[in-house]
């Protein structure tokens, strides 16, 4: 079992996973980003509005540093699956 089976089961506790087929991937997009926004909300007590500061990190400093995130789980799930 892959450890980060509790992490799945709680996003799809969150958003759900649609299992078929056709389903309108903008929805689904936009249901991720509101349960995102809601999960921000709980967790720094606010929405991401502009001027707000979760920390004292550029805003694009966040998203360089969450995209390096990105790249290292990538890397991880295709090395994974040459096991």
């Amino acid at each position: 079992m892959r450890t980060d089976l509790c992490k799945m089961i709680y996003y799809d506790e969150l958003v759900g996973f649609p299992k078929e087929r056709g389903m309108d991937i903008a929805k689904m997009v936009q249901e991720d980003i509101e349960a995102r926004a809601q999960l921000g909300e709980k967790k720094y007590g606010g929405r991401l509005t502009i001027g707000s500061r979760n920390n004292m990190i550029s805003p694009l400093q966040n998203a360089y540093e969450e995209a390096l995130d990105l790249a290292m789980y990538l890397k991880q799930q295709i090395e994974e699956d040459k096991i």
